[in-house]
């Protein structure tokens, strides 16, 4: 089955207790402008592995910025 939204006006996916997008290969989110992540609460990222490419710049902003801390929390799906 796909699923194809061409929409030309804002859209908003909203939920009152629980979202989640699952996929068996890949997830793919693309912007030619910004992409925007935002949590009030703990923002957590797992994975086997990982690459960071940010083209001209990466700013991280932190109280603190522990990299080789302890073992970043848990996602459940």
């Amino acid at each position: 089955m796909k699923i194809v939204f061409a929409v030309k006006e804002d859209m908003q996916l909203e939920t009152d207790t629980f979202m989640s997008v699952q996929a068996q290969e890949d997830i793919t989110l693309y912007s030619k402008n910004t992409i925007g992540v935002k949590s009030d609460g703990t923002l957590t990222l797992n994975s086997a592995s990982g690459s960071w490419g940010a083209g001209s710049s990466l700013a991280l902003q932190a109280g603190g910025i522990d990299l080789n801390g302890p073992a970043a929390g848990t996602v459940t799906n």
